[in-house]
């Protein structure tokens, strides 16, 4: 329902909406209707309701050629356009922005604020309460809204509505908006046909989409209290656009136009309310989506990658495990005699009696075979003792043997000779190798004795030089010694980490971490987190000097810091250590300045302090890098903090500079493998200088011990008398009797072959004797073996008595033991003592193995579980089963598919993806270039100024993210023939494409800026306007700046003119269905010269012009409107408004002559 006084209407406006203003006289001027068309939707008639300081029902007509809203200023020309705006842009409306200059107070009008009729606040200066007051204050209730009707020529009529009930409780604009309900009604509706809306029973509000419903055709129109959807279907009826975006384009553009203010720059304007978002921005957007699962399917590869390259142990620990535990077990009871003897006494009990029999039967071989030779030993001395007999008996009888005192002379001779020669064979040792000779005469003895004391000088004087020279090889050789160890210990530390952190600053954070209960992994060295990247590696020198000293500080997180720096004041640390507050999780929000320290470095992103440590270093090292000394003066981009070469010379404070060139490890580095090699390299030059120096000592040993030697072998000369070493005289005598022996021999033959036959038989017997000697001993020996053999069986008999025999498994086990003869039955004990020592060896180190095992495996169980919390299991051996399925599910299910889904992902859909967002780049270049020509031909074809013409000129502009971004883009896409099908090369180029991609998914201000200079192909324009003039000379205009406000106003309306009819054309250069253009009074503040030419253009451009100025600006709008509206006061209630139809030239003459609106409407 509407209250009564709802249906007054403005004067002359009368009932029927089609009610026109009088016409007007021939000679007033008529005005240029522009381009338009007969089927162009142009305004018709406005109507408000209840709407600010119109109360009730009012109406506006519009004529075609369109319409001047006129009145003094505040009486509520900018309440018309707000209420027309409120029909048709979309919600939350910013109202009366051209009439208002304080920007502070953009919320100060609302749907709420018009419908309630707010007037002014008063605040109350005693309680500094502020008091609002309306024109409908709260507890009354009523309708308030607006109307639009849009016509064509041919007849076609298209009424928007939007209305709301206004409750006696209504107090706010939410709860406006949720009363609101929009109609769009093809045809003509007058708001005064509310009076027939029946109140729904269920509803408060008698304005409700079923109340409403029953005043329209359900088959053509809309009722609505969706505004998006109202918005939808109005712009559609109206051709306002082809897509959602293109609508809200429009409209903005629309709601922007209407003031024209806030529009200063040609290039804003086409970006922010022209041209719609370039398909690249969605097509990234499709682009992520299939980086982002292909990023997500890597990190499951990568990640199940990792858990089996952790699990990849398991297996083969498990079977140590499982092994060492049986046998372990098994060994046991082979020692257990708790029911009988253990199966170890079995073992050797058949060892032994197998060893026993085989030596018993050795032994009876041995004495059968010893027996036979000792009777034919035996025969052998019986007949060599005859036949010696008989040889004497012959003698005998021949007279004797007078030879037998000779031979005992000779004999005697000979050991006399022998002595002589066995003392000088041990002085001709003693001299052996010392380069000196055994003397041949007394005389050379004497010399040989003298010469000892020359040597003993000479020995002591080298001695004193040796012992300096092998002092100072010793001290080497220790020193080397330390050398190596230390590095092969330096070494052996870095090969079980991954940084260049020295072994004592490892130590000290070891000590931090374990006495405050941080994990290692959460107190990094900088210099683990960063590394110089390989394209700058010969810039090494320049950047350790510049961040070398950061990379020895301990970064701890800050809600840690406390708890460290505590530890660190109570402790030793023994040595120095800086700790550094650093944020975990952080984003970096600081780009590297080019050709600076920090754009040279490679970071870990995987570290939670890496965004910090960007920050850092950007913030902090930014020092340039130049090429040498004269550089140094060169100036510094922004953000740089100095500059240095690439020898390391850095400039200071107050024009110095620094070099310093002392030697020190350097702590930087992701990765350790140089410092590895590096060392591997000092190691075996260390080895090859310990080598040398044993080889000089060695030397100096050899020609020490030489020196002694000959020194030592002169010097024994005194103890051998010249008698003691001269074999001549006993030779001599020997020679004398064995010459009387020969002659002896030659004068009686018979008696020296008897004496022969006789020697040669005494020796057979003594032959046979010493055989029988040793046959009989030996055959004594067997007998002792076999009785100690007889008492080995006895001894083990009972042990094999009853027991049963080993089984296979058992002498298996038992195999690797050794087992050695007894020689005596004790020895057997003492085997089986040895055997279970070394059996309880095996089960001791079983028992180690399987320990080692089970930490080993626990401690893989633990690293697992950090990459997998749901791995179902707990960190204990006994999770064992579980663990070896989940390595057998990933070996054989998980990593193959996790591969090839990834694979999949990341070969042709990552590349078709890439391919076509790059070319959607090109294209949306191509496509902003294509649309900007019709809005060009659309300025062409108006004059700008005397004879001048407008174009829009899109000018590429620089943009080197752009240009690396394609490279990069190219790089990785490549030939599509050429795509890699090895996967080692695929992931290669995937995690180069990360990398290189980082910012495409950067969620931070810097990321959305990037994205839109790469991806916004309206960012790799520059617009501006290009006047030619008729002589071809050729002015560029960006925007207003630098001129007047009527140069800029004109300029922008005809810019803003083209860019409408292009975006209210849906982007082409026809004339738009949709006419109406809404104008407030801050469009017409130039002079009339101006605002004439700048609304010739629009009218020139196809428009219908709604324009709200002062009633001073009459003229400059004559010929571009056919009707006027005059706003002012009604004269039965001044605060509220009434509008007025009139001509233009009754406007004017309202104007000239002051007179009353009223009188000629």
């Amino acid at each position: 329902m509407i209250p009564a006084d709802a249906t007054r209407t403005s004067p002359a406006s009368g009932t029927a909406p089609e009610t026109a203003p009088e016409s007007t006289s021939d000679d007033e001027a008529t005005p240029d209707l522009g381009m338009f068309h007969s089927g162009q939707y142009r305004i018709q008639q406005v109507q408000l309701l209840n709407w600010g300081s119109y109360s009730g029902l009012h109406r506006m007509p519009v004529g075609r050629g369109g319409i001047a809203i006129l009145g003094p200023t505040g009486r509520g020309k900018s309440t018309v356009l707000d209420a027309m705006a409120a029909v048709i842009m979309p919600n939350p409306q910013e109202f009366n922005r051209a009439a208002r200059d304080d920007s502070r107070q953009r919320s100060e009008r609302t749907v709420y604020s018009y419908a309630r009729g707010k007037t002014d606040e008063i605040r109350d200066a005693a309680s500094d309460r502020t008091t609002t007051r309306f024109l409908r204050p709260l507890g009354e209730a009523f309708a308030s809204g607006a109307a639009i009707t849009y016509a064509t020529e041919l007849g076609q009529t298209l009424t928007a509505v939007r209305l709301a009930w206004i409750g006696t409780d209504t107090s706010s604009q939410d709860d406006v908006t949720q009363a609101s309900v929009y109609l769009l009604v093809r045809g003509p509706f007058d708001l005064s046909r509310l009076t027939e809306v029946k109140r729904d029973a269920s509803s408060s509000s008698p304005l409700t989409k079923g109340s409403l419903a029953r005043l329209l055709d359900p088959l053509r129109d809309l009722v609505t209290s969706s505004q998006p959807e109202f918005r939808v279907r109005l712009c559609g009826e109206l051709g306002i656009g082809g897509s959602d975006e293109s609508q809200l384009k429009a409209l903005t553009l629309l709601r922007r136009a209407q003031a024209s203010k806030g529009v200063f720059s040609i290039d804003e304007l086409f970006k922010q309310f022209v041209l719609t978002q370039p398909k690249a921005l969605s097509r990234w957007e499709t682009t992520l989506g299939t980086y982002r699962e292909a990023s997500a399917l890597y990190d499951v590869f990568e990640t199940t990658r990792r858990k089996l390259a952790v699990l990849e142990p398991v297996p083969g620990l498990a079977d140590r495990y499982e092994i060492a535990g049986h046998d372990a077990t098994e060994k046991r009871r082979l020692v257990d005699e708790t029911d009988g003897p253990s199966r170890l006494r079995v073992w050797l009990a058949e060892k032994v009696g197998s060893w026993v029999s085989g030596e018993v039967d050795r032994v009876t071989g041995d004495k059968r075979a010893l027996s036979e030779s000792r009777r034919r030993a035996a025969a052998d001395d019986t007949a060599a003792y005859r036949a010696r007999e008989q040889a004497l008996a012959r003698i005998s009888d021949l007279g004797g043997d007078p030879s037998q005192s000779l031979r005992q002379l000779v004999a005697t001779a000979e050991r006399d000779l022998a002595v002589i020669e066995r003392e000088r064979r041990r002085f001709a040792t003693a001299l052996d190798g010392t380069g000196e000779s055994v003397p041949t005469s007394e005389k050379q003895l004497v010399a040989l004795r003298q010469r000892a004391e020359v040597i003993a000088a000479e020995d002591a004087a080298a001695r004193a030089a040796a012992d300096e020279v092998r002092g100072e090889l010793a001290a080497r050789i220790g020193e080397t010694k330390r050398a190596l160890s230390a590095r092969e210990a330096q070494r052996r530390s870095f090969e079980q980490r991954g940084g260049n952190v020295p072994d004592d600053a490892a130590e000290r954070r070891l000590r931090i971490a374990e006495g405050t209960g941080i994990p290692v992994a959460g107190l990094p060295y900088a210099g683990e987190l960063f590394e110089v990247a390989a394209a700058h590696a010969d810039w090494s020198v320049a950047i350790e000097r510049v961040v070398g000293d950061l990379a020895t500080h301990l970064l701890v997180d800050r809600s840690r810091f406390d708890a460290v720096r505590r530890f660190v004041n109570d402790n030793d640390m023994r040595g120095r250590i800086t700790l550094v507050p650093a944020s975990t999780g952080a984003e970096p929000t600081r780009e590297a300045v080019a050709r600076t320290v920090p754009a040279m470095l490679q970071f870990d992103e995987r570290s939670p302090f890496a965004g910090w440590l960007v920050d850092e270093i950007v913030r902090e090292r930014s020092v340039l890098c130049v090429e040498g000394p004269d550089d140094l003066d060169s100036p510094v981009p922004a953000g740089a903090r100095g500059a240095v070469t690439r020898a390391g010379l850095r400039t200071g404070s107050g024009g110095r500079v620094v070099k310093d060139d002392r030697r020190s490890r350097s702590w930087i580095g992701l990765d350790n493998s140089a410092r590895i090699a590096e060392l591997t390299d000092e190691i075996a030059s260390l080895e090859r200088d310990l080598t040398v120096a044993r080889a000089a000592w060695d030397s100096a040993e050899a020609e020490s011990s030489a020196r002694r030697r000959v020194l030592d072998a002169v010097a024994r000369s005194t103890e051998f008398s010249w008698t003691d070493i001269d074999t001549a005289p006993a030779q001599a005598r020997l020679d004398d009797l064995q010459g009387q022996l020969d002659r002896l021999s030659d004068e009686r033959p018979e008696l020296a072959t008897l004496q022969a036959d006789a020697r040669r038989h005494d020796d057979e017997r003594s032959a046979a004797t010493r055989r029988l000697a040793e046959l009989d001993h030996e055959l004594a020996r067997l007998d002792a073996e076999h009785s100690t053999l007889v008492d080995i069986e006895d001894a083990f008999s009972d042990a094999l008595g009853g027991a049963d025999p080993l089984t296979d498994h058992e002498r298996a086990l038992l195999a690797p033991l050794p087992f050695a003869a007894p020689r005596e039955v004790a020895d057997v004990e003492r085997s089986y003592r040895e055997a279970l020592g070394l059996l309880r060896g095996q089960i001791d180190g079983h028992e180690r193995e399987r320990t080692q095992a089970e930490n080993t495996l626990v401690l893989i169980f633990e690293r697992y579980l950090e990459l997998d919390r749901t791995a179902g299991f707990d960190a204990s051996i006994d999770s064992l089963g579980a663990v070896r399925a989940i390595h057998r599910t990933l070996v054989d299910d998980a990593l193959p598919s996790a591969k090839q889904d990834w694979l999949a992902k990341a070969g042709a859909d990552m590349g078709d993806s890439l391919r076509a967002l790059l070319v959607q780049i090109e294209e949306d270049g191509h496509v902003i270039r294509r649309g900007v020509r019709p809005i060009s031909q659309a300025l062409r074809s108006i004059e700008f100024r005397e004879g001048s013409t407008l174009d829009i000129e899109p000018r590429p502009v620089s943009n080197g993210d752009l240009v690396e971004f394609k490279r990069t883009l190219r790089e990785h896409i490549g030939d599509r023939a050429e795509s890699p099908r090895d996967p080692a090369e695929i992931e290669r180029r995937f995690v180069t494409l990360r990398r290189d991609l980082a910012h495409l998914e950067e969620r931070s201000k810097i990321g959305d800026a990037w994205r839109r200079r790469v991806l916004d192909a309206r960012e790799h324009y520059q617009f501006r306007a290009i006047e030619t003039r008729v002589d071809g000379t050729q002015i560029v205009h960006e925007g207003v700046a630098g001129k007047s406000g009527g140069e800029g106003q004109e300029l922008i309306a005809f810019v803003l003119g083209a860019a409408l009819r292009f975006r209210l054309g849906d982007g082409t250069d026809r004339v738009p269905t949709y006419a109406p253009i809404v104008l407030d009074e801050g469009f017409v503040k130039a002079d009339d010269e101006y605002t004439g030419r700048s609304l010739a253009a629009l009218t020139s451009l196809g428009f219908q012009l709604v324009v709200g100025a002062p009633r001073d600006k009459v003229n400059a709008f004559e010929r571009h409107v056919d009707s006027v509206a005059y706003i002012s006061s009604d004269p039965a209630r001044p605060e509220l408004s009434r509008i007025y139809p009139l001509t233009i030239r009754q406007a004017m003459e309202v104007e000239r002559h002051g007179l009353d609106p009223a009188a000629l409407s």
